[in-house]
């Protein structure tokens, strides 16, 4: 209905749970889709229906529509419950968010740091050197060598004097051609803008996320029936969220600037590299959140293991394998095409895939 996809159906129930209300939700749901359903027959030249007429129709039809509205009827107060839990995440997410946009320079300065230093070399064919003109500020007093004709006109005498050049004498000066520092720009008047509003909520999401963590804990957590299905909770939260800071550090420190100095400097002399402040966030961020991803692989080999789906000999029987797709992985995620950046990426992988190997003797 309405050409929606099943995830942007999700979003709108859920945009509507927080603003409508649980109670009111089933209602307000029901009366836009009478509103829809009754509008298509009018343009049909069909009487229109009244709720339970239509009630009956949706129902015979099989609509999912009509299902999703008896589950929200079901469960009411658990959606109460939730509702709750989401405008506390939300909250939570604003006020990271404000603290961002009071230190965004400081956050800026961490996302610029791997281009810091970065610069191009001129193109081969710019001069070597290029003239300017010195002004001088003050007196400047030079020691020089003079060769000086003698009374008679023989010969030359070299002399070394003292010469004072007074304040504002212009000299022609030659000077090297200095390479170019890579600096991002922007190329629309909001893009600075939008670029900076998506960083703070990406830092509220990161500052908020213990309030995230804690809030969908505490509405889980009455379904866990087993003591340790709770364990488990318990330990996979502090656990997943180390790996996932620790492969940030990695790609922040390590393969940031390896992949920035490649693709910036390549083709430097043919092109000056200016990108985009909005791309180079973009690409920075994507990065450091897909190789915290990748640093999850204990973690999910612990599991699998755990789940009985793989056992321990035969984890370590595929450790071939794993050092292939490791490689391949770090070919993906690496965006540049050179072997090193790759080897970076993937020798760290491997050595993942051998810690949950090591782990899973023990699931």
């Amino acid at each position: 209905m309405f050409g929606l996809s099943p995830l942007g159906l999700f979003f709108l129930l859920g945009l509507a749970l927080v603003i409508i209300g649980p109670k009111m939700l089933p209602a307000s749901v029901e009366a836009v889709w009478l509103a829809v359903s009754n509008l298509q027959r009018q343009q049909r030249s069909e009487e229109p229906l009244s709720l339970e007429e239509a009630r009956l129709v949706w129902k015979a039809s099989g609509s999912v529509l009509y299902q999703v509205v008896e589950v929200l009827n079901a469960v009411v107060e658990h959606l109460e419950e939730m509702r709750s839990r989401i405008l506390k995440i939300v909250l939570a997410m604003v006020i990271g968010t404000v603290i961002c946009l009071v230190f965004y320079n400081q956050i800026y300065a961490l996302l610029l740091k791997p281009i810091s230093g970065l610069t191009v070399p001129p193109a081969p064919d710019e001069p070597k050197t290029y003239s300017t003109t010195l002004i001088l500020t003050q007196d400047q007093i030079i020691s020089a060598t003079l060769n000086l004709g003698t009374a008679t006109g023989g010969g030359s005498t070299p002399l070394t004097a003292l010469l004072t050049l007074p304040k504002g004498t212009a000299l022609a000066v030659e000077q090297p051609t200095q390479p170019q520092r890579v600096r991002p720009v922007f190329l629309r008047p909001t893009e600075m803008f939008t670029t900076t509003f998506k960083i703070c909520v990406m830092g509220g999401v990161g500052l908020g996320l213990p309030v995230i963590i804690y809030q969908v804990i505490a509405f889980v957590w009455p379904a866990l029936i087993y003591e340790h299905e709770k364990r488990w909770v318990y330990m996979i939260i502090p656990f997943a969220s180390v790996f996932f800071v620790a492969g940030v550090l990695f790609c922040y420190y390590f393969l940031l600037p390896f992949a920035l100095k490649y693709l910036l400097t390549f083709g430097g002399g043919i092109a000056m590299a200016l990108p985009s402040i909005g791309e180079y966030i973009d690409f920075t961020t994507q990065l450091l959140f897909w190789i915290g991803i990748v640093f999850q692989t204990p973690l999910v080999v612990f599991f699998l293991a755990k789940l009985k789906i793989v056992s321990y000999q035969k984890l370590k029987g595929m450790w071939k394998y794993a050092f292939l797709i490791a490689f391949v992985v770090g070919a993906v995620i690496t965006p540049t095409p050179d072997p090193i950046n790759q080897t970076i990426v993937a020798l760290p992988i491997f050595l993942l895939y051998l810690l949950g190997v090591i782990l899973a003797r023990f699931a």
